[in-house]
């Protein structure tokens, strides 16, 4: 009762954006290429594409914005070190094995 807010879940097993795209290739079972893209032109395709969403479609998600290509580039900084401290919270499931079931889960319901 003492304890309020959210806490994150997630990503506890350094799996890097690498790794993660990897995944969905393997369990989607289609070949991935790696293209290697500036920082810059991803920002800006990111910007573009947020604002000609918004004029098209205004008022729905647009799923890609500005930051995308910098938090595609970095390492995902959430970490569920609050929820093990004051939760004593531990994943039941390896962080690549729940991908894995994430990814499998969402191609039989969402196609």
């Amino acid at each position: 009762p003492d304890v309020t807010g959210p806490f994150n879940t997630a990503n506890d097993g350094g799996l890097t954006q690498r790794e993660f795209y990897r995944i969905v290739g393997d369990v989607t079972g289609r070949r991935l290429r790696e293209v290697r893209v500036p920082l810059w032109a991803t920002t800006s395709a990111g910007t573009a594409w947020h604002w000609l969403h918004r004029l098209v479609r205004p008022g729905r998600y647009t799923g890609v914005g500005s930051s995308s290509g910098e938090f595609m580039a970095r390492d995902n900084p959430y970490t569920s070190a609050r929820a093990e401290r004051e939760l004593d919270w531990r994943p039941s499931t390896p962080p690549v094995e729940a991908f894995q079931r994430t990814v499998r889960w969402f191609m039989d319901h969402q196609g």
